[in-house]
C-alpha cells in the first residue's frame, strides 16, 4: 500500500505570509534609518510638551464621533441584522484599533471574528460588508484625488500632477468596473450547493467568493445606499477634522490644500496593506513629503511627522481603553442577556 504524503497547511501558511512580514520589516528598517537620521528628538519634547489641549481635546471629539457614524453605518449595511447600536460601537472600535496596530491589515479580520463569534453573522456576510465599505471609502478618495489635484496641484512639480490625476481616473473606473461585474455577474455557480465543505481548496475558495459576491450583489440591492454613502462622507469630513486639529494642537499652521492632501494620502495608507505595527511608517512616509512641500526642513517634517503620530497613537490607545471597558461591562451584560 502507498501513502500519499501530505503537506503540512502550517508551512503554507508561513509561506503565504512570508512577504507581508518581509514587508513589515522594510518599513520599520526605513523609519528607524529616517529617525535616527533626521529626527530631532529634543524638537519632539518640545512639540509634545507644548500641546494644546483644548485642540487636543477637540481632535478626540471628532475621532470618537467618527467612530459612532461608522457603527451606524455598520448597522445599516448589516440590514436585518438588529444589532444594539452600542454593541456595534465596541465591535466596530475594536475592529479600527486592531486595524491600526497591526501590519498589512491583518487587522481586518478582527470584526469578522467579532461579529461571527458574538452576532451570529457569516464570515461571507461580514466580508463583503468590508469590502463594500472600503471600496466606498477607495472611489470617495480618489474623487477627492482628481477634485484636489486639478485646481490646487500647483504645489506639485509640474511632472507629477498628470500622473497622479491619470492614476487616480485609472483606479476610479477600475473600481467602478468591478462594483458593475459584481452586481450583474451571476455567482451563484461558484457556490456548493451541499453547503458542506470540499477537500479541493480551490474550489472551497471559489464557494466563499461567490458567496462574498452574492452578499453584494444583495447588498447593493439595499435601498440604504445613498445613507451608506451620506454616512461614508461625514466620515471622511470628521476624519480630515481630526487630523486638521493636530497641527494646531502641535503649534503649527499648514496651507488648508497641504492637510489635504494628507488626508487624501492617510485615507490609502488606511485602505491599502502598505502599514506596519502601530501603523510605523505608513504615517510617516505620507507626512514627511507634505510637509516639506509646505516648507519644512527635512528634520522639523520628520519630527513634526513622528509627534503627530504619537499624538494620534495616544487617542487609539485611550479608545482601546474605553472600548475594553465597555466590552467588559455594558457588552458583556447585553451579550449574557441575548445567549
Amino acid at each position: 500500500m502507498q501513502f500519499q504524503k501530505t503537506q503540512d497547511p502550517g508551512k503554507n501558511k508561513l509561506k503565504t505570509k512570508w512577504p507581508y512580514h518581509l514587508w513589515t520589516f522594510a518599513v520599520l528598517l526605513l523609519v528607524a534609518v529616517t529617525v535616527f537620521q533626521y529626527t530631532d528628538f529634543e524638537n519632539i519634547r518640545q512639540l509634545l510638551a507644548g500641546i494644546k489641549p483644548g485642540w487636543a481635546l477637540a481632535g478626540v471629539g471628532f475621532y470618537l464621533s467618527g467612530h459612532l457614524l461608522r457603527a451606524v453605518r455598520l448597522g445599516t449595511m448589516l440590514g436585518d441584522a438588529d444589532i444594539p447600536l452600542f454593541r456595534l460601537f465596541c465591535w466596530s472600535g475594536l475592529h479600527a484599533v486592531w486595524n491600526y496596530l497591526l501590519p498589512a491589515r491583518t487587522g481586518e479580520l478582527s470584526l469578522v471574528i467579532y461579529l461571527r463569534r458574538y452576532e451570529s453573522q457569516s464570515a461571507a456576510k461580514v466580508t463583503a460588508v468590508l469590502i463594500a465599505v472600503r471600496g466606498l471609502e477607495m472611489l470617495l478618495t480618489l474623487v477627492l484625488v482628481v477634485l484636489v489635484f486639478i485646481p490646487f496641484g500647483d504645489f506639485l512639480k509640474p511632472e507629477w500632477k498628470l500622473p497622479i490625476q491619470a492614476a487616480g481616473l485609472f483606479f476610479f473606473t477600475t473600481i467602478v468596473l468591478i462594483a458593475w461585474l459584481i452586481r450583474h455577474k451571476n455567482w451563484s455557480r461558484f457556490q456548493n450547493k451541499t453547503g458542506q465543505q470540499s477537500d479541493n481548496m480551490r474550489q472551497n475558495l471559489l464557494n466563499f467568493l461567490g458567496r462574498v459576491c452574492a452578499q453584494l450583489q444583495f447588498s447593493f440591492k439595499n435601498p440604504k445606499w445613498p445613507w451608506v454613502m451620506t454616512l461614508t462622507l461625514l466620515i471622511w469630513c470628521l476624519n480630515f477634522a481630526m487630523y486638521y486639529t493636530l497641527f494646531p494642537a502641535l503649534g503649527r499652521q499648514l496651507p488648508f490644500v497641504i492637510v489635504v492632501v494628507i488626508v487624501i494620502g492617510m485615507a490609502f495608507a488606511q485602505i491599502t496593506p502598505i502599514q506596519s505595527f502601530f501603523s510605523a511608517g505608513s504615517h510617516e512616509i505620507v507626512w514627511v513629503p507634505m510637509l516639506s512641500a509646505a516648507g519644512l526642513s527635512l528634520s522639523e517634517a520628520v519630527s513634526f511627522a513622528i509627534s503627530s503620530h504619537i499624538l494620534v497613537l495616544i487617542y487609539v490607545l485611550g479608545f482601546a481603553i474605553l472600548l475594553t471597558a465597555l466590552r467588559l461591562g455594558v457588552v458583556q451584560k447585553s451579550l449574557d442577556k441575548t445567549f
